[in-house]
């Protein structure tokens, strides 16, 4: 009895590179064996199947019955039943994607002159299918899903061992913009002029502070009760604080540098994502426990003057956090 090992090999890459592509979908380029040569004539045919979500989902149930029928299946149609099986499990091609990231497992699996035997099928997916997940938990991409799994069976004589060849793919979807989704960076783009710029600390402020409250987080609540703020916190930013990146603008450029289009949609992204971000009902920096909820209720953009020794310019944010409270109390008339 001769012993393979499914391989499932994953090298970082971003998506779209032709030489990948070739190695993946270019069947002149993989190395057919004689054993696989032979399983072509499988009178197995996956184009006959009519419903493939219920025959996948059936193969399941049956490798895993007890009483499950004993015969066996060529190496050629267990590869396809490994394949068809996992990506029918985990995988999901309709997907946005900036970038493709493969990864690798070994395994192994049994053959008989040719010949894999269900219960194999059913111990090698298991086996796959906790590798499969462990690398999809482990890996960081933010906006991660499965792309693809493609093994492939290959014969010992290509290496000195007997291997089964499988590719995850791990696709990332990853965009320059942290708060902002596509519908509203398609709405700025189609109202702010072209060729518009507006200087830092006057026309920039107050075009950002236009669109801050047009985009701010609001309260879901009854439109017809009052409800009125107590300020509990303030959160002061600026660019000196490390782990900012370049979220808060500065520059030292000049005094007069003016922010075009593409910086006011970026300053306008990363200001709601800070607003976001340091809201004291924030999990995230009350050690994982957030007892009160805090909604977001201004923001003070104010420009630094004050290091033009320096030649440093850059704004100074004020984000006003409190507790919001629904009062039965009617309103105060202005006269």
């Amino acid at each position: 009895m001769k012993k393979y090992v499914l391989l499932i090999i994953a090298i970082s890459v971003m998506a779209f590179q032709a030489c990948k592509k070739d190695e993946l979908t270019n069947p002149d380029r993989t190395s057919r064996t004689p054993q696989t040569q032979k399983t072509e004539a499988s009178a197995f045919n996956p184009r006959n199947i009519g419903d493939m979500d219920s025959y996948l989902t059936n193969f399941l149930k049956e490798i895993k019955s007890p009483t499950r029928d004993a015969q066996p299946m060529t190496v050629e149609d267990a590869q396809w039943h490994i394949s068809a099986c996992l990506n029918f499990l985990f995988s999901n091609a309709n997907v946005n994607k900036t970038q493709i990231v493969y990864d690798t497992i070994v395994t192994t699996i049994n053959v008989n002159d040719g010949y894999i035997s269900l219960n194999e099928i059913n111990e090698s997916l298991q086996d796959i299918s906790t590798k499969v997940l462990g690398i999809y938990n482990s890996n960081d991409l933010e906006n991660k899903n499965i792309l693809f799994i493609a093994p492939m069976i290959q014969d010992e004589s290509l290496r000195g061992t007997t291997t089964v060849r499988t590719v995850v793919a791990i696709s990332n979807y990853d965009t320059e913009y942290h708060y902002l989704n596509e519908s509203d960076i398609n709405m700025l783009d189609s109202i702010i002029p072209y060729n518009s710029s507006y200087l830092w600390c006057t026309e920039a402020i107050e075009v950002l502070k236009c669109f801050i409250n047009h985009f701010k987080p609001t309260l879901n609540t009854d439109p017809s009760q009052r409800i009125y703020y107590i300020v509990t916190h303030t959160k002061h930013l600026n660019y000196s604080i490390d782990y900012l990146g370049n979220k808060i603008f500065w520059t030292d450029y000049g005094f007069y540098k003016r922010l075009g289009k593409e910086e006011i949609i970026y300053y306008l992204d990363s200001y709601l994502d800070l607003i976001d971000r340091y809201n004291p009902s924030n999990p995230e920096f009350h050690n994982g426990v957030a007892t009160t909820t805090y909604s977001y209720i201004s923001i003070s953009i104010i420009p630094n003057t004050q290091d033009r020794e320096c030649m440093m310019y850059y704004h100074n944010l004020y984000i006003n956090y409190g507790e919001a409270y629904v009062t039965q109390t009617p309103q105060i008339p202005f006269h």
